[in-house]
């Protein structure tokens, strides 16, 4: 393997451990709605948070571009409140929120592997 491709690697691993880190510090931020809604509606959001600040540190590290993350932070709950009303999770089981919150994470975790991909490479 040459340098540039080392290199690539190394860059890669820098990406995901940046966002994963700055997407679970987002996800924790959201245990602030403990004080409106239930434990298990808010675990679910953090952990859904969490992978979506994910999505959003990949983002921002590629493109170097805030509107981007902003933009898709503000159809992410625009959706929420257009679909539900609110921006309140209801408790809708632990099963349904365990299937949504894996989903959740694996739709995300594959766009940002393509971005990473797509960029690195």
């Amino acid at each position: 393997m040459g340098l540039s491709a080392v290199l690539l690697v190394i860059s890669g691993r820098r990406i995901w451990i940046s966002a994963i880190s700055s997407g679970l510090a987002f996800g924790m931020l959201h245990f602030i709605n403990l004080f409106r809604q239930g434990l298990l509606p808010t675990i679910n959001q953090v952990i859904a948070a969490a992978a979506i600040g994910m999505l959003f540190g990949v983002i921002y590290l590629v493109y170097k571009n805030l509107f981007g993350t902003i933009f898709i932070h503000f159809l992410n709950d625009f959706w929420i409140i257009a679909v539900t009303g609110t921006i309140t999770e209801q408790d809708s089981g632990t099963i349904a929120m365990i299937i949504s919150s894996v989903l959740y994470w694996i739709i995300l975790g594959f766009i940002a592997w393509r971005i990473i991909k797509k960029k690195v490479a």
